[in-house]
């Protein structure tokens, strides 16, 4: 199996999880903030999205992203998070949960049409991201950083339910 596959298989397995953790969130479950300093159900699900929106549309399509075009001020939030410092921000936003379903189906969408696009050979090729302070890195690191991203706060969105008393993963 190429690896292009493979990353098809892995993008569509944690989407599918994300949803199934999504499925019975209402918008108040999603504003609940426990103590510390973690962020609400909302927050971990706009920021995945708009984490993966990011990767796939902009550092790797060399485009803009859905949250700036065709998903400007219908990402579920009135603000977007910033990538690397949302603590704050996932404290105090709300979210409107059926209006961050559909961003995320549209984000989905987005992936697997640049998922079934790729090569094996641009799967390895390296992305120049040094006007964004991020240096170049390998496509698939890429990847991986948008898959982990839905797959981490997929986890954190399970835990987050179970202090509420809810089911997490759907198993």
């Amino acid at each position: 199996m190429q690896s292009e596959a493979v990353f098809q298989m892995l993008f569509q397995a944690a989407h599918e999880q994300m949803e199934a953790v999504m499925t019975d969130v209402t918008d108040s479950i999603a504003h609940v903030v426990p103590p510390g300093v973690v962020s609400s159900i909302g927050a971990q699900y706009v920021h995945a999205l708009t984490s993966e929106d990011f990767v796939i549309n902009v550092a790797l399509k060399g485009g803009a992203p859905l949250l700036a075009t065709t998903f400007a001020g219908k990402i579920g939030s009135a603000d977007v998070p910033q990538l690397f410092t949302w603590g704050q921000w996932g404290r105090t936003v709300k979210v409107d949960v059926a209006q961050a379903k559909a961003y995320a189906q549209a984000v989905y969408a987005s992936a697997r049409e640049y998922l079934t696009t790729l090569t094996p050979a641009q799967v390895g090729e390296v992305v120049d991201l040094t006007q964004m302070g991020l240096g170049q890195m390998p496509r698939a690191a890429l990847l991986n950083i948008a898959l982990q991203q839905v797959l981490s706060h997929s986890g954190e969105i399970s835990a987050l339910k179970g202090l509420q008393g809810l089911k997490g993963y759907a198993q």
